[in-house]
């Protein structure tokens, strides 16, 4: 492979904002590296006239706009070449830039965010970056010796998101939403380098060093890129430095030369070596004595995972509740966006990826994703999703959105609610056949989110009727019945079946009707004292309602007691946004956290 130019590009109009021409082979040295002189413990006088030990242009906090989600706006990288930065102190945050052939030789960067930033062809010799958070940040060709990563963060908390949304439109043009701001892209003109990820950029052989291709939707009506924004060493070496404790999840070692490091007690989670010669190196519990070529090794670790886990649940638990609580995983690692419903069936847990367009269908044993599929009938329009602008030619009926999955007679039942029908689909996710429309008649449908199914029958809450229909497994009507609920123009009604007994609640009051499988009323419940209920699943006696108004998961006994109530509004694990849809299994509660684009599943445990 050959490395023939380095580019940084804002992305929004990819101007290109300089072009540098590096020589640069996989068995040559880094060469040229300019070293200035040796101050001897001080920092510059050129670059830190104060005699401060802080370069002049670096002693304020750099000025950013905080927004979540950004629509992005044109970056600038700041540059600095043939600098000697040695000896200095950075206290600041270091956002959007870039420093060639530069000295940082003795540099204190501990403490502070680098983001959207690149050292190329420099020298790092006992540099500090302990406790800093290096985010999209690149070292290319550079030279890293005797150099403290203890404490670094490579990789965002992974409730902040780091993603960069690519809409693509008929003309190909995109349109590009951001989670972070400045959002800028860092890349390499590259001979040999795979650039089939890469399809969204402006020039052919070119490869993003900052983003790695996390997910891609491909429906009629949403066409998409999604990227995540990663942090590497890249054609660089690694001599005598230590990245004890650091967070390196995601981060990239490319045509890197680690000699000597120690990567010890380190979350290594989706870490990618490629073309990698490691010598007398620790990774974790790997000690690499003798001289060794990693290629293309992603590894996989849930330690950092579990041990965020393991502190949370000390903090959430209730002691006056019956029932323990606690979280065990959370599925985060691709957004799932917006789900509405899912389901398990056997050693499957079954997701309506509603936003996404599709049917996640994941091992329940390790929740590790084992395929997808879609629907075949969708219908064109111009690119629509959760990070676009609304658009009215493309509405919800249009967007070919699954909102609910069940099992039933070897054959998959998908809800599409928003287009009031009903697929069916054989177990490997080819279609088969669908049924429904819109209207009131039997075998028509309002709004049909959620189904449920039991002894050979599919059980459809048909919000917008107020009602529920039944049907057999090739989706002939057979029966309805009533749910009496006033007349609500965003009404949602959800149900769950368990011991031949039918649990429906809706997002307008706080009633639970409990009907036997014909359809006749048993019983009728209040369940606690606020709206909002969104999703209900019931298991050996429990009943498990998600509420988005409160951002809460309660479980209740089957005479309406309250066993625990855990969850509060926000973005960290054990908090939601939003929470819908819900299905229990085995004593596991899995939740749709829609805003926060993940699920979340806890264990139960009576006390």
């Amino acid at each position: 492979m050959k490395i023939v130019a380095i580019i940084i590009i804002g992305i929004t109009i990819l101007s290109i904002s300089g072009i540098y021409l590096i020589q640069f082979t996989q068995n040559q040295q880094i060469s040229e590296i300019l070293i200035i002189n040796d101050n001897e413990g001080n920092c510059d006088e050129s670059i830190d006239k104060n005699r401060n030990k802080i370069p002049d242009k670096f002693e304020t906090t750099p000025h950013e706009v905080i927004s979540k989600i950004t629509y992005l706006i044109q970056g600038k990288f700041l540059e600095y070449e043939d600098t000697d930065f040695s000896y200095c102190i950075f206290p600041n945050d270091i956002i959007n830039y870039k420093f060639l052939n530069s000295n940082f030789s003795h540099v204190d960067f501990s403490n502070i965010e680098i983001k959207n930033t690149i050292f190329s062809s420099s020298i790092l010799d006992k540099s500090n970056f302990s406790n800093s958070d290096l985010h999209g940040v690149i070292f290319l060709q550079s030279s890293i010796n005797k150099s403290n990563f203890t404490n670094a963060n490579f990789y965002p908390n992974p409730w902040e998101n780091p993603y960069i949304v690519f809409t693509v439109n008929e003309n190909k043009k995109s349109d590009v939403t951001c989670y972070f701001r400045p959002c800028d892209v860092v890349q390499i003109e590259c001979e040999d380098c795979k650039s089939a990820d890469y399809e969204i950029f402006t020039k052919k052989d070119f490869v993003a060093l900052n983003l790695k291709l996390a997910d891609r939707i491909n429906d009629e009506s949403d066409r998409r890129d999604i990227y995540r924004h990663i942090s590497g060493f890249y054609t660089s070496e690694l001599i005598d430095s230590s990245f004890k404790n650091a967070d390196l999840s995601y981060a990239v070692f490319y045509i890197t030369d680690l000699s000597n490091t120690v990567i010890e007690s380190a979350n290594i989670s989706n870490t990618v070596f490629d073309n990698t010669l490691v010598y007398n190196t620790k990774i974790n519990e790997k000690h690499y004595k003798e001289r060794s070529n990693l290629n293309e090794i992603k590894l996989d670790d849930d330690n950092f995972k579990q041990i965020m886990y393991d502190k949370l649940n000390k903090k959430i638990q209730n002691n006056d509740y019956k029932i323990e609580v606690n979280l065990i995983h959370v599925m985060d690692n691709i957004p799932i966006n917006w789900s509405m419903g899912m389901t398990t069936f056997e050693q499957n847990l079954y997701v309506a990826d509603t936003d996404n367009h599709r049917i996640n269908v994941y091992d329940l044993d390790t929740l590790k994703k084992k395929f997808e599929f879609m629907s075949p009938i969708s219908h064109y329009c111009e690119s629509t999703h959760t990070w676009a602008p609304s658009n009215p030619e493309c509405p919800y009926t249009m967007r070919n959105l699954p909102t609910s999955v069940t099992i039933l007679n070897e054959k998959i039942f998908v809800s599409y609610g928003f287009q009031d029908d009903i697929q069916i689909f054989d177990l490997n996710g080819t279609f088969l056949s669908k049924f429904g429309s819109s209207g009131n008649q039997k075998g028509e449908f309002s709004r049909p989110y959620q189904i449920s199914a039991s002894n050979d029958l599919l059980y459809i809450a048909d919000s917008g009727n107020k009602r529920i229909q039944v049907v057999d497994s090739e989706g002939q009507f057979l029966k309805e019945f009533s749910v009496p609920i006033s007349n609500q123009s965003d009404l949602e009604i959800s149900l769950d079946i368990s011991e031949n007994k039918i649990y429906v609640i809706n997002n307008k009051n706080t009633n639970l009707w409990i009907y036997d499988l014909n359809g006749n009323l048993i019983i009728k419940k209040i369940l606690g004292q606020d709206i909002g209920n969104s999703s209900i699943a019931v298991e050996n006696g429990l009943i498990i309602v998600s509420n988005e108004n409160k951002n809460t998961i309660t479980i209740f006994d089957l005479d309406g007691v309250i066993m625990n109530e855990f969850g509060s509004q926000g973005e960290h694990y054990g908090e939601f946004k939003n929470p819908r849809g819900i299905t229990v299994n085995d004593g596991k509660i899995y939740v749709s956290d829609p805003y926060n684009f993940r699920i979340q599943v806890f264990n139960m445990e009576l006390k």
